[in-house]
């Protein structure tokens, strides 16, 4: 029978001897049940030591979340209007392509995508910060007041807060399934945050009003030049539906307060800052603290023993 030890053992018959060894798990099983043990001697022996460190990082990060400038987000819910008009008479428009292609009435335009289009632009950012006199306000006073080099670097000053205002205060998303657009602005001040979320739906809306009117006033002005210069009957009722078309353009753009979009939620102040999230920085922050204390004390015993071994001579 054979124990659970290394044996050896030797048969000798002549000149011929054959040698039986047995192998044996239980050195590698207690050399890694040693090194397990070390590591929890080692984390035991200097647990006040990580406790220590833990605690600090946790005081870091809870500093952090306390001292950090808050930002809010306020979102204004819109609900994009179909020109009820321009679909209603595109079967009519359709059969006169030439004649409203001159007139500037544009066939099967998706009357969504231009003010969405013109909300996402830099254009419109640019007009909204300039009427509101934000500029000071993004770029942190660093306006330039006088003279010829300071009223060369504005221009350049206006840009920066275009694509401050555009990348980190103002996000356009659309809902592909209910159609709904969202407006949020993000700032340090809720109360101003929830403002400028309302007064961008209102701008937007009133630069398409006043984009409407000028292109049909523009238009009727057009079809009736060209309904005196013909005779024609046929092509006269053609340009008489057109000018009643535009007409009604006219209508809803001057009696519609709420022309491209329909306001479905506006926005409000809130409550609770979007960032930082001041219960996961503090998590995160002690977390990683234990990580990287724990690490450290690991590593500390083997690096000095390292340095033993090269200092012996």
């Amino acid at each position: 029978m054979t124990d659970h030890s290394d044996a050896t053992a030797v048969e000798a018959s002549g000149d011929k001897t054959v040698y039986l060894l047995q192998h044996c798990d239980r050195a590698g099983a207690d050399v890694h049940d040693i090194d397990f043990r070390h590591m929890v001697g080692v984390i035991l022996r200097r647990k006040w030591w990580i406790a220590a460190f833990t605690m600090l990082a946790a005081c870091v990060g809870i500093a952090y979340a306390l001292l950090a400038t808050p930002w809010y987000r306020a979102e204004a819910v819109l609900m994009p209007r179909d020109g009820g008009v321009g679909s209603g008479l595109s079967s009519t428009l359709a059969q006169f392509g030439g004649l409203a292609e001159l007139a500037g009435v544009s066939l099967g335009r998706n009357s969504t995508q231009e003010p969405l289009g013109v909300l996402n632009s830099k254009g419109f950012a640019r007009r909204f910060i300039e009427r509101n006199n934000l500029v000071d306000v993004l770029t942190e006073g660093n306006t330039p007041e006088t003279g010829p080099l300071e009223q060369a670097n504005a221009s350049h000053i206006r840009d920066r807060a275009v694509d401050e205002f555009t990348k980190s205060v103002l996000d356009i998303s659309e809902n592909s399934k209910t159609g709904l657009v969202t407006v949020g602005v993000e700032w340090k001040d809720a109360a101003i945050a929830a403002s400028w979320a309302n007064a961008i739906t209102r701008q937007v809306n009133d630069e398409m009003r006043l984009r409407a009117l000028a292109e049909a006033t523009r238009n009727i002005d057009y079809l009736r030049d060209q309904l005196e210069k013909t005779d024609a009957v046929s092509l006269q009722q053609a340009i008489a539906r057109l000018l009643e078309a535009e007409m009604q353009k006219v209508m809803m753009a001057k009696g519609a307060d709420e022309y491209s979009f329909r306001v479905i939620d506006a926005a409000q102040p809130a409550a609770n800052p979007e960032r930082p999230k001041r219960k996961l920085v503090v998590v995160v922050s002690l977390i990683a603290g234990l990580f990287i204390s724990t690490l450290v004390v690991l590593m500390v015993d083997p690096i000095r023993e390292a340095f033993a071994d090269t200092a012996e001579p």
